[in-house]
């Protein structure tokens, strides 16, 4: 016996619902990358300024360590929200 053909389901509506979604505004993702790099460079500083006040030779090095590590991700962060702010001007 043959099959019986059903309709197909739309998908123009899931795919629009996974869109939007998905889709972040761009104020939204400024604001993100905005506190995500004050607050590696805040943790970057700290860990700095107890790599100078600490005494012992593990503390400095886990301090350095530290430091080095928000100050990557920071300048990480500073990347994408500079990505994000020229993507705005290009747009207009």
């Amino acid at each position: 016996m043959a099959k019986k053909k059903r309709g197909k389901k739309s998908t123009k509506s899931k795919a629009s619902r996974k869109r939007a979604n998905a889709v972040r505004s761009n104020k939204k993702k400024i604001m993100t990358a905005s506190r995500g790099l004050v607050f590696f460079a805040a943790l970057s500083v700290l860990s700095y300024l107890l790599y100078n006040v600490s005494g012992q030779i593990l503390f400095q090095n886990l301090f350095s360590l530290l430091s080095m590590t928000f100050g990557f991700i920071s300048l990480g962060f500073l990347i994408v929200l500079l990505t994000l702010l020229l993507l705005k001007v290009m747009k207009k």
